[in-house]
This record gives structure tokens, sequence and C-alpha cells, in this order.
């Protein structure tokens, strides 16, 4: 490769992934030569210093270079004190990407040092590498010379107050500043409150992640209320600590953020009250498009002051109220209360506490979300019962796409109705029943059944109780489906018969399918059958 690369002196783009050390020595000289190169991703690569020390070396040689992604690979400060030197000298750079490198704190000061030379860098990717607040300070100082900087991600970092601060103070200096994720670092009241009561001037600012940090509940009205000064469209809150009082203070100074198009209040608290104020900041946001409250203790009692807000947007697209308490009566409510919005396409009610039972309600109200592509309702205990009510009405959602049922306990009668549906779903494609109670019963049906699905390309069997006589069905199935390319049945009880079935069935010339699991039991498959099948498919 490095050889054939060696010659291609036109390049521009080149890409090269999960290859070791030893093979990188080896790759990497031909690319010197590549002096065109513009784009270069070496990601997902085991890259010790010794290839970085190579690197290094060639990228001196590539004047013309603006993309460089270094992600996941192995390399640490001893790494980057040999690219340092190098990715000072990329003059064009403009995009620079070291997520997942172990770099530590010795290592992102050796590489802001060489950032102080990149003035045309507009997208850093720090995630994960290790950045603490020394490292944090040291970044900050070299970041007055990047001015056309407008993302930075220092998510997954040990970032603390004084580090957080110093960041913050720098970065308002930056009216290009675009983009900012400090998500899951180590900040907290100190830090908040410093940022809280600070002039912003992030003019440009259109998407702020401060997920898993410490809000804090005094200071959480000022900060948000501030944001209201910037374009931002995208605010991730997601963990942030705060109470139930703290969240009524966030949801009033949400109503000074009217542009945003994309909020995540996942894994907070949320009482009626603080219900009440977030209601009075979302009918502000009339552009607003997603939505994410996953597990904020939302019930059926909370829900009640969203629910005129729910009747009312019509820009939102995506719902996420997955991991609450809202029971059949709750859902039933979001669901006919987003029947006038003709723009939602995905809805996430898992693990809501669904019964099948009293699931009619919900199914009813359903086809009334005309434009729905994705529907999750997994861990939810719908039974037989919901997944029939369920069946009954997904025939009336004309765009379905994807339907998530794991884990409802649907048994065998509820299976078969699901199936019989498909053909009439002409666009879905995935279909989840990972985790239920379905046997050998429901599959016997599928050889009649997904011949006839013109879109199912996706099905997820997995962890059922299918036996080898399912897996029969299912191979008798798989040689006449022309759509189905991804099949999971594993966690099954099935023996090396039912697999060798399948995976013959799956080699055959009319199969489609390129994606196939069966878990353990693909350790009893015969060598020999092996060698026999897989060359063929």
């Amino acid at each position: 490769l490095g050889t054939a690369v060696s010659v291609c002196t036109g390049l521009e783009v080149l890409s090269v992934s999960q290859s070791w050390d030893e093979d990188m020595i080896k790759i990497l000289p031909g690319i010197e030569k590549c002096t065109r190169l513009k784009s270069l991703d070496l990601s997902a690569n085991c890259m010790g210093r010794k290839a970085a020390r190579i690197l290094g070396t060639i990228l001196h040689h590539l004047p013309l270079l603006e993309t460089l992604n270094l992600n996941n690979n192995r390399l640490e400060a001893g790494g980057m004190l040999e690219l340092a030197p190098a990715i000072s000298n990329c003059k064009h750079l403009t995009e620079l990407s070291l997520l997942g490198n172990e770099l530590g704190s010795e290592g992102v000061r050796l590489l802001s040092r060489s950032l102080q030379d990149c003035t045309n860098l507009t997208d850093l990717n720090l995630f994960g590498v290790g950045v603490d607040n020394d490292a944090a300070t040291q970044l900050a100082c070299c970041l007055g010379a990047m001015q056309r900087l407008k993302v930075l991600d220092l998510g997954d970092n040990i970032i603390g107050n004084s580090g957080v601060v110093s960041l913050w103070d720098s970065l308002s200096r930056h009216a290009s500043i675009e983009v900012l994720s400090l998500y899951w670092n180590r900040f907290g009241k100190q830090a908040m409150v410093h940022l809280s009561y600070s002039k912003l001037r992030f003019s440009r600012l259109e998407n702020l992640n401060l997920g898993a940090n410490e809000l804090d509940d005094e200071c959480a009205e000022a900060f948000v209320h501030q944001l209201g000064t910037s374009s931002l469209k995208v605010l991730s809150l997601k963990d942030v600590s705060i109470s139930e009082v703290g969240f009524r203070g966030l949801a009033a100074g949400l109503q000074n953020c009217p542009s945003l198009v994309s909020l995540h209040l996942n894994q907070n608290r949320l009482d009626f009250h603080s219900a009440q104020e977030l209601a009075r900041a979302l009918s502000c946001m009339d552009e607003l498009q997603s939505l994410e409250m996953r597990n904020v203790r939302l019930d059926s009692h909370t829900l009640q002051p969203l629910r005129p807000w729910l009747s009312a947007c019509s820009s939102i697209t995506k719902l996420c109220l997955d991991a609450n308490q809202l029971g059949a009566a709750g859902a039933y409510c979001v669901t006919s209360a987003l029947s006038g919005c003709s723009q939602l396409t995905e809805l996430n009610l898992g693990c809501n506490r669904i019964s099948g039972n009293r699931f009619s309600h919900l199914a009813a109200a359903l086809p009334r979300c005309m434009m729905l592509r994705t529907l999750k309702l997994g861990e939810n205990s719908l039974d037989n019962n919901g997944a029939i009510e369920l069946a009954c009405s997904i025939k009336h959602c004309p765009f379905l796409e994807v339907l998530d049922l794991h884990s409802c306990q649907i048994r065998d009668g509820g299976a078969i109705k699901l199936f019989e549906t498909l053909p009439a779903c002409s666009a879905l494609t995935e279909l989840l029943l990972r985790s239920n109670l379905i046997s050998c019963t429901a599959i016997f049906t599928l050889p009649e059944i997904l011949p006839s699905c013109s879109s199912i390309s996706s099905l997820d069997l997995s962890q059922n109780v299918i036996e080898n006589d399912g897996a029969t069905a299912i191979g008798d199935a798989l040689a006449h489906c022309h759509t189905l390319t991804h099949l999971d049945i594993s966690g099954n009880p099935l023996t090396k018969v039912g697999a060798e079935h399948i995976l013959r069935s799956s080699c055959s010339n009319d199969s489609r399918i390129t994606r196939l699991a069966f878990g353990r039991v693909v350790q009893q498959l015969d060598q020999s059958t092996l060698h026999e099948l897989l060359p063929a498919w």
C-alpha cells in the first residue's frame, strides 16, 4: 500500500484505518510524495511513537494539508512530542481531530504550543484526551491566535473549575466560535457562578453542550438567561445535577432562548411547577424541532402543563420522553396532543410503564401522526394485547420506517399479528423484537409473509425462545426474501443444526443477507462447514 500510494502524486484525499503500528511504519513513507494531499484520515489505527515520528517527518512535505484526523490511535505524550513541531508547520490546516488518544496533561501542553501557529484552524476535537486544569489553562492561552476557530470539542476530559474559567474567558473573545462542548468534565458551582455573571460575547454561538457537569441550582436561571444574547440553536444540559427548584430557574431562563432548534434536558428532576415554567419557555420557541427529556420523572400529572404546548408545536420533528413514568394514560395524552403536529417524524416513549390492557387509546392516536418515521416503545409491558392493537394501528402510518418493541413481553399471538401486518407497511425497514417471548409458533408464519414484504431490511429476533424448528422456518424465509439484509437471532436456544440451516440459506443466491448475528452458537459450527459456506457468501 505504501508503494502504491507513493506513485499517486496527485492524490488529494487519503483514508487508512484499522492498521497496527508496524503496518503504519510501512504505509506512511509512501505518503511523503503526495504533496497535493489536502485531507488525511488515519483514525482507528494503533499508531505508537515510532509511527508518530515518521508521520511528523511526512507532515513537513504536505504543504496543502487542510484536514488531519488521528482519532482513536494510541498516541500519548511521547507521540505528541514527535508530532507537535510538524503540526505547527501545517499553515493551511483547518480541521484537527485527536479524539480518544491518551495525550494527558503533558501531551495537550505540547499540542497547545504548536497550535499557536495554526491560525487557519476552524475545527478542533480534543474529546477524551486527558485535558486537566493545567492543560486547559495552557490551551486557553493559545486560543487567542486561532481567531477563525468555529468548533471546539473538549468533552469527556477532567477539566475543573479553574480550567473552565480560563477557557471561557479566552473563548469569550472569539467572535467566530459556533460550537462548544464541555460535556462530562469536573467543574461545578464555582465555575458556573463565574460563567453566569461574566459578560457573554459569543455572538455566533449556535451549539453548546454542558451536560454531565454540576450546573448548580442557584445560578441555573442566570446562566441560561444570558445565553439568549447569542444565536443559540442547540443546547444540551443533560444530567447537570439540579433539583426541581433549579429546574424551575433553568426553565425560566430558557424563555430568553427563542431561537433554539434542539434542546436536551435528559436525566434532570422535573416537577409540576418546573413543568409549568418549561411550558412557558417552549411556547416561545417557534423553531424548536427536537426535544429530549429522557428520565426526568415525567408522569401523567407533571405532563399536564405541557399538553397545550404539545398541541400547538407545529415545528417539532423529534420527541424523546423515554425512561419516565407516563403509563398508558400519559402516553395517550402525548400522542393525542401531537395529532396536530404534521412534522413529527420520531417519537420515543420507551420504558414508560405502558401496559397492554390500556394500550388501545394510544394505538388509536398514532395514525394521526401522519409523518411518523420512527416509533420506539421498548421496555413497556405491551404483551399480546398491546401488540395486537399496535399491529392494527401501524397499517395507517404510511411513512413508518423503524419500529422498536424490544423487551415488551410479546408472545406468539402478538408477534403473529405484527408479522401479518408487515406486507401492508410499505415503508417499514427495521423491526426490533429483541428480548420478548417469541417461539417457533410465530416464526412458522415467516416463510409465507417475508417474501411479500417490499421494504423490510433489518429484523432483530435476539433473546427470544426460538429453537431449531424456528431456525428452519427462518432459513426457508431467507431463501425467498429479497429485501432482508440484517438478521439477529443471537441468544436463542439454537443448536448448530438450526444455525447451519440459517447460514446455508443466507449463502444461497436468492438471499440478500449481508449481516448475520448468531451469538455463541456459532462456536458449535464445524470448521469444515464454515470453510464451505463463507466463501460462497
